[in-house]
């Protein structure tokens, strides 16, 4: 679970803030900024840095117009571009010798490939279905059990070539920085969750916060 000792990591920062990217529409540096608690300019700028250099994202410039809603003090009137989210085929070449650029460039893969689970569609399948806690049978709707994405499958196409110890130790990885891909017995599949919460504030009312909180897991 996310806490104030695991944000620090830098690899775990930079896969959540692109998880963040890919998954809202928010990319401005400002927006970024803004939610991750950044302390200042520099701090951002160099994870920026290093998902340029990993062949991540890129930065694209746009101009500026009425659109943008803007007050003052807000620090978007002097924003004018945005970032693209973006997955090259190959490492670039400068990269491919630096270690940490490697390993963000592989799971970055990972987390734009992998199929994301609807929790929501968990927790309605699993919860009591009452009215004013008692059981109304003829109001229960039957829902059908949700089918999981088959995560395996995705993880091959992206890794063609890689093997099962392979498959295991990145999902296991991604584990490690905060992310969610567990096996279910009960629906015969992975449950899956690459939209990493920036704050533990935030992942309790994030989907999955409240589908484990739930099963009290």
């Amino acid at each position: 679970m996310p806490d104030d000792v695991k944000i620090k990591n830098k690899l775990q920062r930079q896969l959540t803030l692109l998880a963040f990217m890919i998954h809202t529409d928010l990319h401005s540096p400002y927006d970024v900024k803004s939610h991750f608690r950044y302390p200042n300019s520099r701090a951002w700028e160099r994870d920026f840095k290093d998902l340029r250099e990993a062949g991540v994202i890129r930065i694209k410039y746009r101009k500026k117009d009425d659109s943008i809603e803007t007050f003052l003090g807000d620090e978007t009137e002097n924003d004018n571009y945005q970032v693209e989210v973006i997955l090259e085929e190959g490492l670039p070449e400068p990269a491919k010798k630096d270690k940490h650029l490697s390993e963000l460039h592989h799971l970055a893969k990972l987390l734009a490939g992998l199929p994301q689970t609807d929790f929501e569609e968990l927790y309605r399948y699993e919860r009591d279905d009452t009215s004013d806690g008692q059981e109304c049978e003829e109001e229960i709707q039957t829902i059908e059990r949700p089918v999981l994405a088959d995560a395996i499958a995705a993880y091959q196409s992206i890794y063609p070539e890689a093997d099962e110890a392979d498959r295991e130790r990145d999902f296991d990885r991604l584990n490690q920085l905060g992310f969610y891909i567990k096996y279910s017995e009960n629906y015969k599949g992975y449950i899956v969750d690459i939209r990493f919460c920036s704050e533990e504030r935030h992942f309790y009312d994030s989907p999955r916060g409240m589908y484990l909180e739930k099963l009290h897991l």
